[in-house]
């Protein structure tokens, strides 16, 4: 689990707004939730530019979109598996990330799944990614 995390934090220390050397991190039984706190807020879309292979599970919004939510993954491999999930109440605009890091591709996919098949609540999901389009990237 260790060299997933830092993977990850590698991978979002090349963003330049990341302050990877602040991250708190919540070991689970099935995974370790980490958060990166930034100095500086920046734009959901940062991230997506600056870290292009990342997959998007989907985006959703509510409140004509002033509250948005997006969850990002990365290629599903072995020391390199986690789930980025953004928050924000002020259009896409926030100053954390928070992830969820595996160690087992069958926890890893399972999650991603429920996930993706989770009720949205109030919020309109905008673009989400297909069951088909995730099982290929698995399998």
């Amino acid at each position: 689990m260790e060299i997933n995390i830092r993977n990850l934090s590698n991978l979002l220390n090349t963003t330049g707004f990341i302050n990877v050397d602040k991250m708190e991190s919540n070991k689970t039984s099935v995974n370790t939730e980490v958060h990166y706190p930034s100095d500086n807020q920046f734009l959901f879309s940062d991230i997506t530019n600056k870290l292009p292979k990342l997959h998007i599970l989907y985006k959703a919004e509510e409140e004509k979109g002033m509250k948005e939510k997006w969850v990002l993954f990365s290629d599903p491999f072995k020391e390199n598996m986690y789930i980025i999930f953004l928050e924000s109440d002020m259009f896409g605009v926030t100053d954390y990330i928070t992830a969820e890091v595996y160690d087992s591709l069958e926890i890893f996919y399972t999650r991603l799944l429920k996930e993706l098949k989770k009720e949205p609540g109030v919020m309109k999901r905008k673009e989400k990614m297909s069951i088909k389009n995730l099982i290929s990237i698995f399998f």
